[in-house]
């Protein structure tokens, strides 16, 4: 790979988006270094932009990769980065209430954060920010539908909304498992939260070790 070429941190793959797309971030980083898959694992990536964290799972080699996105640009530019980077993947533009799949073993979500009411930028990334898009009860029914029996729920989100995420995981039988918080340096407040949830499934919850994202 040439070293003027833009790449997925931590990664070795290619990676291009295009200007008026939301671009990955660290909470993509983070979530695509949390997760933990199998071999033998259906993976789907719920709000996929331009792939990257279906290229974080492409990592663990799963059995079969699916991402869903409203933006069809941004689909379009993810198809590209799989292709470059040899990895394959079922994709689709839509809603993901109107998805119509077989019932996966593991979903990845880096949802919308804003506040739909309060977002003021135009364009498919804002669209994309914004909640307005996929509510939190909306990505925990369509976890309800396409989430097999003991399969995983990978999540990134903001600390404060860290009640409602459990109060709806409980009402789909999601039981969170394990646990990291980010924080900008050490002695900050935390920034970022990632979440691990099972169905069904209630083991003894893990907290990580706090990540540093600025620290020396």
């Amino acid at each position: 790979m040439k070293k003027s070429e833009p790449w997925l941190a931590g990664t070795d793959f290619v990676f291009h988006e295009p200007a008026d797309c939301f671009h990955a971030n660290s909470d993509t980083y983070l979530l695509g270094s949390f997760l933990r898959l199998k071999h033998n694992d259906t993976v789907l990536d719920i709000g996929t932009n331009t792939g990257a964290l279906l290229l974080y799972a492409s990592l663990f080699q799963p059995q079969k990769l699916i991402g869903v996105d409203i933006n069809e640009k941004a689909i379009e530019q993810a198809a590209v980065n799989l292709k470059d980077n040899g990895v394959s993947a079922e994709l689709f533009t839509m809603p993901v209430q109107q998805l119509n799949i077989p019932a996966v073993s593991a979903i990845v979500c880096n949802p919308p954060y804003f506040d739909s009411r309060q977002m003021t930028k135009a364009g498919s990334e804002g669209t994309a920010r914004a909640d307005g898009t996929l509510g939190m009860q909306d990505l925990f029914a369509s976890t309800r539908r396409l989430l097999k029996d003991h399969g995983k729920l990978f999540l990134v989100q903001r600390p404060r909304q860290l009640e409602n995420i459990l109060l709806e995981a409980s009402q789909v039988h999601l039981h969170l498992t394990r646990m990291c918080f980010a924080y900008d340096r050490p002695g900050g407040r935390a920034k970022t939260v990632l979440l691990e949830f099972c169905r069904n499934v209630a083991p003894e919850l893990e907290v990580m070790e706090p990540v540093y994202l600025n620290a020396k």
